[in-house]
C-alpha cells in the first residue's frame, strides 16, 4: 500500500483518517455500529482487506447476509443496539435505506417528506452483552452510524471497562446529541469533524495520534476515492488487452505521419513568409 494510493471505500473518507492514526496498528480490531452494506460506502472494508477483523451489527436481515458472505472470519450480528435490552420498532425507509433508523421522531420527520417508511420488530441488545459474548482483543476504534439513536448507543458501553481508541460518530444538524458530552467525561477528546461525524480520541492516547486525527482527509494521505480507483483500473486492464495493442500498433504510424506533415506545412509556411 505504501507505493500505491489508499484507496477510500467511505462515504466521507473516514477511513483515510482513520488508516492514518490506527493503521500502524495492523492488524487491528473494531466495531461497526450500523454497518449497512459490506462493500458500498464502507467505513470498515479498507480495514478488512488488510486483515483487520471486527463486529459488525446491522439490523436489517438482507446486509447481514451480504456481511456474512464479505466477512467470514468477522462476527456479524443481526441486531440493533441501544442502552437497553429488549425490542424496537426499525423505521425502514424504503428509498433510501440508509435512512433506516430507530428513532420514532426521524421516521416521523421522513414520512412528512412523503417518504415510504416501513416498521418492524428487531432484538435490541447493548454494546456491553455484545462485547461480553463476543470479547476483541482490543478496540482500535468503534464507528456508529445510528441514525439519530447514537445517544442510546454509547450509552449502553461501559468506557471504563471497553475502551476503543477511537470513536467515530455521526453527529447530525437535525437533533441535539448528548453524547460528546457523555464521551468527554468518560475521558475522550472531541477531534476533527469532517461535516458528517465526530472523531473522539481516548486521552491516554493523545501521545500516539493525536496530531493524526487532527485534520480531515487531505492530498496528503495520497488517496483516491474507489470510483476513481475502479475507473483507473478499468483503464490499466485495456491497455493490457490484445485489442488495445493491435490499436495502437495502427494508431502510432499514423500518428507520425501526421506530425511529419505538420512539420512541413510548419517549414513551408515559414520559408514563404
Amino acid at each position: 500500500m505504501a507505493n500505491s494510493p489508499l484507496v477510500s471505500w467511505a462515504p466521507n473518507a473516514e477511513d483515510v483518517v482513520l488508516w492514518r492514526a490506527l493503521g500502524h496498528r495492523t492488524p487491528g480490531y473494531f466495531v461497526d455500529v450500523g454497518a449497512c452494506h459490506p462493500v458500498d460506502d464502507s467505513i470498515t472494508k479498507l480495514f478488512s482487506l488488510e486483515g483487520w477483523r471486527g463486529i459488525n451489527i446491522e439490523p436489517q436481515p438482507y446486509l447481514v447476509e451480504m456481511l456474512h458472505a464479505d466477512r467470514p472470519n468477522d462476527v456479524n450480528l443481526g441486531v440493533g443496539i441501544g442502552d437497553e435490552p429488549g425490542e424496537l420498532e426499525l423505521f425502514v425507509v424504503e428509498q433510501d435505506q440508509q435512512r433506516t433508523t430507530f428513532s420514532p421522531s426521524l421516521a416521523q420527520g421522513y414520512r412528512e417528506q412523503g417518504r415510504w417508511v416501513t416498521t418492524r420488530t428487531v432484538p435490541v441488545m447493548t454494546l456491553n452483552q455484545i462485547l461480553a459474548q463476543h470479547p476483541l482483543p482490543r478496540i482500535d476504534f468503534l464507528k456508529i452510524d445510528a441514525e439519530g439513536f447514537e445517544d442510546k448507543v454509547i450509552a449502553g458501553i461501559d468506557l471504563q471497562l471497553h475502551r476503543p481508541t477511537v470513536i467515530l460518530a455521526e453527529q447530525g444538524t437535525h437533533q441535539h446529541y448528548e453524547f460528546p458530552a457523555t464521551l468527554e467525561a468518560a475521558g475522550y477528546l472531541p477531534m476533527v469533524f469532517d461535516g458528517v461525524n465526530r472523531f473522539f480520541l481516548a486521552e491516554e492516547a493523545a501521545d500516539e495520534i493525536g496530531d493524526r486525527l487532527s485534520y480531515p482527509a487531505c492530498a496528503l494521505d495520497h488517496w483516491v476515492p474507489r470510483e476513481v480507483h475502479r475507473l483507473q483500473q478499468h483503464i490499466a486492464d485495456m491497455e493490457r488487452s490484445e485489442s488495445w495493442r493491435i490499436g495502437q500498433a495502427i494508431v502510432r504510424p499514423a500518428r507520425k505521419v501526421r506530425d511529419l506533415m505538420s512539420a512541413r506545412r510548419h517549414r513551408g509556411e515559414t520559408s514563404t513568409s
